[in-house]
Parts: C-alpha cells; sequence; structure tokens
C-alpha cells in the first residue's frame, strides 16, 4: 500500500461559535434542527482548524453538489443567504 493522498483529521466542536450561530440561523429559517455531519477533510475548513480557527462547512444539499452533474434547489439557495446573513450578525453583533 502506498498513501497517495491525505489529510489529518480534524473537526471543531458543535458548541463552537460559528456552528451555534448556523445551527440557530437554520432553525429560525427552517423551522428544523440542525444536523451535525463529518465531511471530508478536505474543505477550506480544515486549514482554517489547523490555524486554530472553528470552522465548519454548512451549504445547499450535500447529497446533490460536490459530484457530476451537481445542482442546488433555488428554494436551498435563498435559505442559505438569509441563514449566513442571520449567522454573521449573531457571530459580528
Amino acid at each position: 500500500w502506498r498513501e497517495v493522498k491525505g489529510w489529518d483529521p480534524n473537526w471543531s466542536s458543535p458548541t463552537s461559535k460559528p456552528a451555534l450561530a448556523l445551527s440557530s440561523a437554520l432553525t429560525k429559517v427552517t423551522g428544523r434542527p440542525a444536523v451535525f455531519v463529518t465531511r471530508v477533510p478536505a474543505s477550506d475548513a480544515s486549514r482554517w482548524r489547523a490555524l486554530g480557527v472553528p470552522s465548519i462547512c454548512f451549504g445547499p444539499q450535500p447529497e446533490l453538489v460536490s459530484g457530476v452533474d451537481d445542482y442546488v434547489n433555488e428554494e436551498d439557495l435563498f435559505n442559505c443567504l438569509e441563514i449566513y446573513s442571520l449567522a454573521c450578525i449573531n457571530l459580528l453583533g
């Protein structure tokens, strides 16, 4: 076996400020609680975490994007815009 490519595992706590801000905004916009999942560690968030900055990945429909013929439903895109805005207001005051 030969390792061709790899990333060190990393994560941010679901109780970190970014996670709480986004999960609160998501619930406010959609009426649903946030569901935290593990994502492939090759995201930009992993680079922030390596610098000690709590970071999370969030976006519309993870099962439909980042693949062949990926797409986003219009409603989910606009929900994300509202969620990002509310989360930023929460984080930045």
